[in-house]
């Protein structure tokens, strides 16, 4: 058996990069590996895409694992499940969790994302192991936009987003009171975090934000952001106060954000939403979406080291 002790663990140098970037997306199936590891290393020769969080695990001189850690908006980092060749312990898998852990620690970063597909218990035991939590199942769910390309009447005012980051994070906070959609993330990020992160999601256009006014009081929002390189649009995130819930408005804004999108000539929008969040998913299906991937998330919150 081999020790644990016996295996460098260790940023690689430019040389074993693409090596390393090719064990890092073994997690993938078959050409999906190759082509993620090409695409990466093209766009980190071009500046477009960051290696610094990219680690290999090194024994007798020969690579034996590797994992990649990117930091995202929103002091967050998305953390790709470590791969091992065959035979390698268990122990070295968490060495490169925890390199990763001290790497993104060390750029102010607060909390660490994994997103697994949902038939990968081994990737799930290694994340448990390293102090990670499942917070919940992720369904990613599309839709082509013909579906609907009027905008619907909608019994609330939409008010355009007017660069208020103070107003929109009053309204996501509000929201978030007992909310269906991955509630483990309460309390877990600071709201200007996850502005950052909603913003940085593809495209943002202030035309595609608005908050939702009932009366003169802000009851909700709803967010869009585009991708037109992929000919897309994403609903980044679409949220009602408790007050307002339960009248069939998410149906009407999802069909808002299809119009939107509809009209900008992105043939598809696609969600994430909790699969345990069965009244958004009911609305998502009667708006014409259909289902097409469902992903483990696991957390791991970083207290803050700032003193």
């Amino acid at each position: 058996m081999h020790d644990s002790a016996d295996v460098i663990v260790r940023s690689p140098g430019p040389g074993r990069q693409r090596a390393a970037l090719l064990l890092a997306y073994r997690y993938l199936v078959g050409a999906q590996a190759l082509e993620a590891a090409a695409g990466a290393f093209a766009a980190a020769e071009q500046g477009a895409f960051d290696l610094a969080g990219l680690v290999e695990a090194v024994r007798d001189g020969r690579l034996v694992g590797a994992a990649l850690f990117q930091l995202t908006p929103g002091r967050t980092a998305a953390v790709h499940p470590p791969q091992l060749l065959a035979a390698e312990p268990e122990t070295t898998a968490q060495r490169l969790l925890a390199w990763g852990e001290d790497f993104v620690r060390q750029r102010q970063a607060t909390m660490l994302q994994a997103a697994l597909a949902t038939d990968a218990p081994l990737d799930a035991a290694r994340f448990l192991t390293a102090g990670y939590a499942h917070a919940a199942d992720l369904v990613f769910m599309g839709c082509a936009t013909d579906y609907c390309l009027t905008p619907p009447r909608l019994p609330c005012d939409l008010q355009p987003y007017d660069g208020d980051r103070n107003r929109l994070g009053a309204v996501i906070e509000a929201t978030y009171e007992n909310t269906l959609d991955v509630p483990a993330l309460d309390d877990l990020r600071d709201t200007p975090d996850v502005i950052d992160g909603y913003l940085a999601t593809g495209q943002f256009r202030d035309d595609w934000w608005f908050y939702l006014v009932e009366q003169g009081v802000d009851v909700g929002c709803l967010l869009v952001n585009d991708f037109p390189d992929q000919h897309r649009g994403e609903l980044v995130y679409m949220g009602l106060i408790p007050a307002v819930r339960g009248r069939g408005w998410g149906q009407l804004l999802t069909r808002q954000a299809q119009a939107l999108v509809a009209a900008a000539g992105r043939p598809h929008l696609l969600l994430a939403v909790d699969a345990a969040n069965q009244p958004a998913i009911q609305a998502y299906d009667a708006s014409g979406f259909q289902p097409w991937e469902t992903r483990a998330m696991y957390l791991k919150p970083l207290p803050s080291t700032s003193m």
